[in-house]
């Protein structure tokens, strides 16, 4: 029985306790619902636009000042040839600025008053810009961002804008300190028209900068192309001057020949002379000789005349592949032909280079080659024949003094045969044979001088 009551009291106990802990909470909980402060009740209290004449008379005021510019006639309201006016002298705004800049005055308005134009700053937005929009405006639209401090300091506001746009406005120069005239009057006009007409932000447009995005993509492919060209048309200007090299090698290799030709024909012509002189002396049948000369020099003059031909010819060529060449050398720099050679335009130029330079080389080696075997041929000629065929000017002086060495020698010949008659003896034979050969070389000399002066003087003026 005792175990059983102490069970039973327990058990009273524990329910006791959580009655307890049970009211407790309900006590917290109702205190939490009722004793909770309530919130104040508060009224909405409109400000009209009379009212913030009284509030803001300053702002007012400038408003006023405002109107007066723009109304021309002082008679209390704008209408739109002043507002156009105005938009066109002063601001000096054409287009579609003047345009939307008209319609954000006027909107369905065509006379504004002075409270037209106050209420309308009133309702605008910009109106009510705290200080940080109004520092960004100046940072980022008026681009003046060494007064972005003086703006903090003063905590310009957007109810401050209509005496910044006032002309000669002392708030800028003593309130803000802005001391920069050229500054002051950007800041009054960008001021000016953000009160007139609304702040208008630069839309972004995805397109534009979708455009500059290829735009730049295309001009960073391009300035590749083109300094990939440049260095293509570098290596092509480092041939042709090659070319241009190689055609003045050869030009000057054939002018060696002839003077090669012209120095050896003398020192053979001096040597055939002397032989000649004494096979004359030791045989008097020289008739066949005279007979045959002027034959033999009219052949060989016919066939110097063609290889000079051919040489002029060819001269003239190489001149015109020089002048080519260089102007390609020249034109390769350009801009315009770089786009050409990026578009593989010139190749067919520089082709056609090589192709002419190419058979010019091999048309002097001919020529060079043709003169060779005739010099060979026509000196073998006159050491067969024993008298000059060739004559050229350098041994004029040389023939001069060894015929009167010769005239001296064959003096002792007798112009009468044994009957007594006169006949034409070796002594006159010989001397008109060395008049006419010396009249031969003094033409032919006189026509090579000529020819070879005006070639070489119209090489140098190109060089």
């Amino acid at each position: 029985m005792i175990l059983v009551s102490a069970s039973v009291q327990t058990r009273k106990t524990r329910v006791m306790r959580m009655i307890w802990v049970f009211g407790f909470f309900i006590i917290i909980i109702i205190n939490c619902v009722f004793c909770a402060e309530k919130p104040k009740v508060t009224r909405n209290v409109e400000i009209t636009a009379d009212d913030e004449k009284l509030r803001d008379p300053a702002g007012y005021a400038a408003i006023k000042e405002l109107h007066g510019l723009m109304d021309d006639d002082q008679s209390g309201s704008i209408d739109r040839f002043e507002s156009t006016d105005f938009l066109q002298e002063d601001l000096k705004l054409t287009g579609n600025d003047r345009t939307r800049r008209e319609r954000a005055f006027h909107h369905d308005d065509d006379s504004i008053t002075v409270d037209d134009m106050w209420e309308s700053w009133f309702e605008s937005e910009e109106r009510a810009w705290d200080e940080k929009t109004i520092s960004n405006w100046l940072v980022h639209v008026v681009k003046l961002p060494q007064y972005e401090k003086n703006f903090i300091e003063k905590k310009v506001s957007g109810i401050a804008l209509p005496r910044i746009a006032i002309q000669n406005s002392s708030y800028l120069s003593t309130v803000l300190g802005i001391k920069n005239f050229v500054h002051r009057q950007k800041l009054q006009l960008k001021a000016l028209d953000l009160v007139l007409f609304g702040f208008h932000e630069i839309p972004q447009s995805r397109i534009k900068d979708i455009a500059v995005a290829v735009m730049t993509i295309a001009c960073l492919i391009l300035g590749y192309l083109l300094t990939q060209s440049h260095k293509k048309s570098k290596q092509q200007v480092e041939e042709l001057s090659k070319k241009l090299s190689e055609i003045s090698s050869m030009e000057n290799d054939l002018e060696g020949s002839n003077k090669k030709f012209d120095k050896n024909a003398v020192e053979d012509l001096q040597k055939k002379l002397e032989q000649a002189r004494r096979e004359l002396e030791e045989s008097g049948s020289e008739g066949l000789s005279y007979s045959l000369q002027p034959l033999l020099r009219h052949t060989y003059q016919m066939e110097i005349s063609c290889i000079n031909e051919k040489k002029m010819e060819c001269m003239r060529e190489m001149k015109e592949a020089k002048e080519f060449v260089d102007r390609m050398r020249r034109n390769k720099l350009g801009f315009v032909n770089s786009l050409k050679l990026a578009t593989g335009s010139t190749a067919a130029g520089t082709d056609a280079v090589d192709a002419k330079v190419y058979s010019l080389k091999q048309r002097m080696e001919k020529i060079k080659a043709t003169m060779e075997e005739c010099h060979i041929r026509w000196v073998e000629i006159e050491s067969l024949c024993g008298f000059t065929i060739t004559g050229y000017e350098a041994d004029r002086a040389s023939l001069s003094k060894k015929s009167i060495v010769d005239n001296r020698k064959i003096s002792s010949f007798k112009p009468y045969d044994n009957v007594g008659h006169y006949v034409r003896g070796p002594r006159t034979a010989y001397e008109e044979y060395i008049n006419n050969t010396l009249n031969y070389q003094r033409a032919v000399s006189s026509k090579y001088a000529s020819s070879s002066e005006a070639s070489s003087s119209s090489d140098d003026a190109e060089i």
